[in-house]
């Protein structure tokens, strides 16, 4: 069962890294593109500012999943180091149950700005400003899985794992 599980999650990791990459890239494309209209044919257009801002959003919410799959968040090895391992494992599994509750709010709050966010549109695209939400639900949502997949590991084999390794792998 845990191998698949780790298979999952694997599968889950390299999807998001492709998917975040090729955001990038289309970000990227998007600003030369308006670089190029506004500058040398002196004819800005509107759009590649709006679009470009929602598909960051979408990135930075499906980079932070896969930073946190990797166990690459900030944090203060260097003090973790100094306690005892005993007292280190349950400091990561408390810190694991706060940041899921936190998730599980951001999640919540985002599911109910749905609705609001939905009656709204961009300026220049004219597509719902719900979308930018959606990344924080969808990004939350896969955050909150990665961290429950840990801390079962965590709770039943009281794993030694520090924060730059990741369990999964």
């Amino acid at each position: 069962m845990k191998k698949h599980l780790d298979r999952i999650m694997n599968i889950m990791g390299e999807l998001e890294l492709l998917i975040s990459g090729i955001l990038f890239g289309v970000i990227v494309c998007i600003m030369f593109l308006q670089i190029f209209s506004r500058y040398l044919l002196r004819n800005p257009l509107i759009w590649p500012e709006e679009l470009s801002i929602m598909l960051m959003v979408w990135m930075v919410y499906i980079g932070a999943s896969y930073t946190l799959k990797k166990k690459r968040h900030l944090s203060l090895d260097f003090v973790m180091e100094k306690i005892p391992v005993k007292i280190a494992k349950w400091i990561y599994i408390g810190t694991d149950l706060v940041v899921v509750v936190f998730l599980v709010y951001t999640i919540w709050g985002a599911w109910l700005l749905q609705p609001l966010m939905a009656r709204n549109t961009t300026v220049a695209l004219r597509i719902p400003t719900n979308y930018y939400t959606m990344a924080v639900i969808v990004g939350g949502i896969l955050m909150a899985l990665y961290l429950i997949y840990d801390l079962s590991i965590r709770l039943v084999g009281l794993s030694t794992q520090k924060r730059g390794e990741s369990i999964a792998e």
